[in-house]
Parts: structure tokens; sequence; C-alpha cells
């Protein structure tokens, strides 16, 4: 009689959902914590499971969407549209039960919703800055003397190596802002942050591509130097660089 006396005392003194969901998920611990009012601790639970990449989109839309309502419980309404953003970003389809959440979180929840759709509509239908549709090179004429072309190869050669340098850097940053808004790494806070974060990431890979290829085409122009500058006829250089790649042009006679 002692051992169930103790036994009835501990599962009343349990907090309700605690006992019952032990041997739970983290997902389906941080949905019953939502439930019972544990606002804080569901928020905590929750948080590393809506970008999860282990998780099945099922896991990760429901952790969000618990997030979120959790955010907005607790007064968080920039993390709220932040949460909700990224969920509408992902997974435009997904939205809150009614039968299930307030009627002023799903409100919210859909006015995020709607706004997130409608920005990402704007950013895909808007162009970036348009890059040249090709970058011609001027024509390179070396004089027919011998030796001349080679002794100034290297000043393309430099100016190539210092334009891809540059095209590579801007390359690389539009990646690194492109991962930190799918992974929710840069302080995104407003639908605002979001536009300026993705028209910069554009810039940047815009920029990078041109002065990638104006850096090839550079380096291409000083091997030609180099490799024709020593005939006795004059060498003719003619480069171009398109959208759908690049092209040489070479007259000349080998030394």
């Amino acid at each position: 009689m002692v051992r169930l006396g103790s036994l009835l005392v501990a599962l009343c003194i349990a907090p309700p959902g605690v006992a019952a969901g032990s041997n739970d998920s983290p997902l389906a611990a941080g949905v019953r914590l939502y439930e019972a009012g544990d606002f804080g601790r569901a928020q905590a639970t929750l948080a590393p499971l809506a970008d999860r990449a282990r998780s099945s989109d099922a896991d990760r839309i429901q952790a969000a969407i618990y997030l979120g309502a959790c955010q907005f419980a607790l007064g968080d309404r920039l993390g709220a549209t932040k949460t909700l953003a990224s969920l509408a970003r992902r997974h435009p389809s997904a939205r809150l039960d009614p039968a299930i959440f307030a009627p002023d979180l799903v409100a919210f929840a859909e006015g995020v919703r709607t706004e997130e759709l409608k920005t990402v509509e704007i950013a895909a239908t808007t162009p970036g800055p348009a890059a040249p549709a090709s970058l011609v090179a001027p024509e390179v004429v070396e004089p027919a003397r011998s030796g001349t072309g080679r002794g100034r190869a290297w000043i393309p050669a430099v100016a190539g190596v210092v334009l891809a340098g540059a095209g590579g850097a801007l390359l690389g940053l539009s990646h690194v802002t492109a991962d930190g808004i799918l992974n929710d790494k840069l302080p995104i806070r407003t639908v605002g942050d979001l536009d300026r974060t993705l028209a910069a990431g554009r810039d940047q890979q815009t920029a990078g591509a041109v002065l990638l290829a104006a850096g090839g085409v550079a380096l291409v122009a000083a091997g030609a130097m180099f490799a024709f500058g020593g005939s006795s006829t004059p060498t003719r250089v003619t480069l171009a660089v398109g959208p759908g790649g690049a092209g040489v042009a070479i007259a000349g006679e080998l030394p």
C-alpha cells in the first residue's frame, strides 16, 4: 500500500503533459508544451527543429508553425514574422489551422504569408541590374617588330588576375548572402530587410560575373600577345564575352 500511495502522489504532482509525453519526439514534446501554455520552453524546444535538415518537410512545417505561434504568444511579433515569412518562402501552401489556433494568430499568420508571397513574386519578376550583352575587347594589333608584344604581355596579365580575383570575391559574397537568407543567418527582421538583402545579393552576383569575364578576357589577351608577339608580322587579337560564353579571334604568325 505504501508503494501504491507513493505512485499515486507522484502522478498527481507531475506537470500536465510531462509524464504522459516522456517518450515523445522533440517535436511532439514542443507541441505538448505549447498546448500546456508553457510557451518559453516550447519555443526553446521547437527553434532547432524548424530548420533541421534530417527532418521531413511535414515535421519542419509543423515545427515552424508552432514556433511562430509561441513567439506570437510571447509578444515577439518580429520573431513570429520572421519565422512565418521563412515558412511561406519555403512552403507557400502551409497555413495555420483555424480549428487549432486562435483567430488573431491565424489572421496574423495569413497576413505575413500574403505579404511574403507578394514579395517573392515581385523579386522573381523584377530583373536585376542588366549585365552587358557582350564584352568586346578592342582589337589588339601588334606591330611587326620582333619581341615588342611579348615585352608588354605582362600588362593585361596583371589586369586579368586583379579583375578575376575581384570577380571571384564578389561571387563568393553573393553565395554567402544567399546562404544567410536560406538559413536565417542574417539579421532579417522585416520584409523590407529581405528585399534589400536579395537586391544586394543580385548586385554582387552580376558584378562578380562581369569582372570575372573581363579578367578572363585580359588573361587570354596576354597569352596571345606572348605567343604571337615575337613574330615578324602584325598580330591581331579580338575578344568577346557574352551571356552564352566567350570567343577569341587571333590572327598572326607564330615566331
